[in-house]
């Protein structure tokens, strides 16, 4: 999750996540998250951080940046048939369609290669979308 390496200012990650959210916020690409992906997040920065408040300062921040998506019951039952052998990638991607989302941006590509979805790593995205 690229969200994590803006947050956690991790490098050499940071600015391409940094764009990213820009991008997203000044509206010249849509930017969706899961509701699990938040869960994930706030279960990370809580342990990396130790303070509720800065971490839902943070989640906070996600919330405005990012279209909150949920997965449904259909993307969870198709996510079991999916060719994606990880099973909370085949969910996120089985989302990613009823959201009509047009790509998924991680750094986990490797992962992604049976997806349906395009899958791209963030400097990737980056780079042809600036062209």
């Amino acid at each position: 999750m690229y969200s994590f390496d803006f947050l956690l200012d991790r490098e050499p990650f940071a600015d391409d996540a940094e764009q990213l959210l820009l991008m997203i916020a000044l509206n010249d690409i849509k930017g969706f998250i899961t509701v699990k992906s938040l869960m994930d997040i706030h279960y990370v920065l809580k342990h990396v951080i130790h303070d509720e408040e800065k971490v839902r300062s943070a989640l906070s921040i996600l919330l405005d940046t990012f279209w909150l998506v949920n997965s449904n019951a259909e993307d969870a039952i198709n996510a079991l048939t999916s060719k994606v052998r990880d099973y909370e990638d085949a969910l996120m991607i089985e989302t990613a369609i009823s959201c009509h989302s047009d790509c998924i941006i991680t750094r986990n590509t490797k992962d992604y290669c049976n997806s349906a979805v395009k899958t791209y790593e963030p400097r990737e995205f980056l780079r042809l979308y600036q062209k």
